[in-house]
This record gives C-alpha cells, structure tokens and sequence, in this order.
C-alpha cells in the first residue's frame, strides 16, 4: 500500500577499487528502507553518478556530475582504500571535490578508509601520498572510519547509518515549524518544569576517614528490655563485620544520582496520538551515567544469613522510557505515548538517573514519530554541577540510619 514519506538523498562517492563497497553501501540503504520507512515515514535514496547524471556538451564533467548529483544529496559517503581516482581542476580527485563539496555545504560526511592487505605491486607511491593529505582534512559533520574486512565495513556503516539518519531527521527545520510539542525534564523529587539549559545540581558525597571503618559490633539490648516493632528482616547469621562500610557504600551510591522524568509539552490546539519518541541522550564529559531505574543496592544487613529483596522493578510497556548504552558518552531512550490531548503535559511513567563526576552537558535530542504526521524534532539540555560534600562514616551511618 502507499504511504507519505520524507525523501534523503545520500551520496555514494568512491574510487573504482571499491566497488564492492559501493554495493554494500546500496545494499544497507535498502535493507534499511525495507525495515523502518513505513514505520518511520522516511525513504533514503542512494545517489551514484553512474545511476544519477547524464552527460552534457561543452561542459566539465565534474561540474555536471556535482549540479546533478552531488548538490542534490543531504549525505555523502566516502571509500577509499589505495587510490584517490582521477585529479580534477580543483581537488585531488572527481571523490575528493564531491566530499568537499558535501562537507563545505553542513551536510554530514561519513568516510571510511579500508586496512584491506594488498599487493605491494599494485600499490602507486603518488597515490597513496594524495591519500594520506586528504585524510587530514576534517569537516565540521564529518565521521571517519577505518575498516578491516568487507563485513566490518557492513556492521560499522549499517550501525552508523541509522545513528546518521536520526541526525538528518534533528537537523530538518522544516520538522520544527509546523509543531507545537516541547520536550522538557522534571526532577523526580519535584513538580515544575526545567526550562533548556537548566542548571541542576549533584552532590558527591566524599567520606573523608572511609579507610578507617571499624567492624560492625553490636551491642545487645538489656535483657528487660522488652523489644517490639515490625519484623521485616529475618536474620540467621552471625553479626556483620562489614555492615558499616556497606552502609558507607550504599549510602555513596544513592546519593550520587539524581532522577528525571520525561515530559512532553503540547501546546497545540489539537492533540496527538500514538507518539513514538526515540532519543538521543549525549555528555559533553563522557563519564556520565545513566540508568533506566533508580539504583538501589543491597540493603546492608547486621547479621549474615539474612533474607531481603534485591534489585529494582523495571516497567515496560507505553509510558515507561527504555534505556541503552550505545557507546562512551551516548544512550539511547525510546518512548511510547498512547495520546497527549490538547494544551496539556505527559510526564513519562518512570525516571531516568544520571550519575556524573565532573560539572557535565547533557543534551537529549528527541524524534518524534506518528502515524498521523511527519516525524518531527526536539531538544532540550541541561547543565550539571557537581557539589563535593565531605563526611566521616559515623556521619553517613547516622544519615541513612535516620
């Protein structure tokens, strides 16, 4: 059946000892397609100037292959292995102008370089020289790559790929301007809104004498005393030598996270349903963490042997955010939201924690996909400072202990 979609135009630009990678690139762009354009509303068209131009008179080659193909695509990538093809009047080849041409333009360029073997006869001293200047240069989108093997280079683009096309979505202006959501962040412990770029801080609790935890010795209760409460820890061990620095422990974790929660703003006159939101959540500092749940460790014991509950629930279904890691410094959160009527606000059901150690950005950009409009973008970001508070463990102990 037919369906609306947004078209990107992604460039493949090579020498001819790649041609087998230039398949590839053609190949992943399909399977792509084939997986998530009815879903998402968007095609990508892979342009090759062997497909996509058509020969003129009494004009440079270069310059008809660059207004037919080269100017018309959102994304360029680049091959490149032992040669850099043939020089033109104005770069180091028809390959090199192209991705210069991509790169110069804000568009994203994506180069990979192949450490394939090869035969040391087939190898040209002035092509590789060209090829090596060319590597330093650096465009302001750009990714580069190297690759080992023809299916490194497969996983390596048809990973990046998708990561590339959730970046053309964020940057599509045209996406901001017909819209009326706005994605915000609400502290976990609080109620209003944080506006972009809030300042929110953490404290980093430093137990100054943590090397000088005794072992836990309990003191018995005198024997007319009488003891009564609530029974909630069964207890068949021996007193616990490490309770104080597990509580140390503990304590030290807690403290070092601060939950969030999602919250989708509509301030249209018409509501919206059965949003997908899929985020990009990125540190400037790259030693952040996050997590889907609000941590909670074992809880520390003053016996051995005893029972408790471990771990924390996590909630899945619409409402409730999931969480990955996909690399240092880079998370992935998808979303579910049924419907947000009109003029109001949708907190996702869960938080999110971020724990850093140093003053951190952290910055979420959002695609937001419906079935009932094109797929649209948001940011939001927020700064984090990180206050260092000194205790000593008798301090912590008394803390949690409260």
């Amino acid at each position: 059946m037919p369906f609306d979609a947004r078209v990107f135009q992604i460039l493949i630009a090579s020498p001819g000892d790649v041609q087998a990678e230039r398949d590839t690139i053609t190949e992943v762009i399909h399977e792509w397609n084939y997986l998530n354009s009815r879903e998402k509303g968007i095609v990508l068209l892979p342009l090759r100037w062997e497909t996509h131009a058509a020969p003129e008179l009494n004009e440079r080659p270069q310059d008809v292959i660059n207004r037919q193909v080269v100017d018309q695509c959102d994304m360029a990538v680049g091959v490149f292995w032992t040669r850099m093809g043939t020089p033109t009047d104005v770069a180091a080849s028809g390959t090199a102008e192209e991705v210069q041409r991509v790169g110069e333009a804000g568009k994203p360029v994506m180069l990979y370089f192949s450490r394939q073997k090869v035969d040391p006869e087939d190898l040209d001293p002035a092509e590789l020289a060209r090829l090596a200047k060319f590597k330093l240069k650096t465009f302001p989108q750009g990714l580069i790559e190297k690759y080992a093997t023809p299916l490194e280079f497969r996983d390596k683009f048809s990973r990046q790929l998708s990561i590339k096309v959730r970046e053309l979505v964020a940057g599509d202006s045209r996406e901001q301007s017909t819209h009326h959501a706005e994605l915000q962040l609400r502290l976990a412990e609080g109620t209003s809104l944080l506006q972009e770029d809030a300042l929110v801080e953490v404290e980093q609790i430093v137990c100054v004498d943590i090397e000088d935890i005794p072992d836990y010795l309990p003191t018995p209760p005198p024997i007319s005393e009488p003891v009564s409460g609530v029974i909630n820890v069964i207890g068949f061990g021996r007193p616990n030598p490490a309770y104080h620095r597990e509580v140390v422990q503990t304590y030290l974790q807690r403290q070092a996270y601060r939950g969030f929660r999602l919250a989708l703003v509509n301030s249209a006159v018409q509501g919206q349903q059965d949003l997908f939101l899929d985020l990009v959540v990125t540190s400037m500092t790259g030693d952040a963490q996050l997590v889907a749940a609000e941590p909670k460790p074992r809880r520390p014991t003053r016996t051995t042997g005893d029972f408790h509950v471990p771990g924390t629930i996590i909630h899945l279904g619409p409402g409730n955010i999931q969480l990955r890691q996909e690399g240092p410094g880079n998370w992935r959160m998808e979303l579910e939201i049924p419907v947000v009527h009109a003029t109001r606000t949708v907190f996702s059901k869960n938080e999110f924690w971020v724990k850093v150690a140093k003053p951190s950005t952290i910055t979420l950009v959002c695609t937001t996909y419906s079935p009932n409009s094109e797929p649209f973008t948001m940011r939001t970001s927020l700064e984090v400072k990180v206050n260092y508070r000194e205790m000593t463990w008798r301090e912590i102990v008394a803390a949690y202990e409260s």
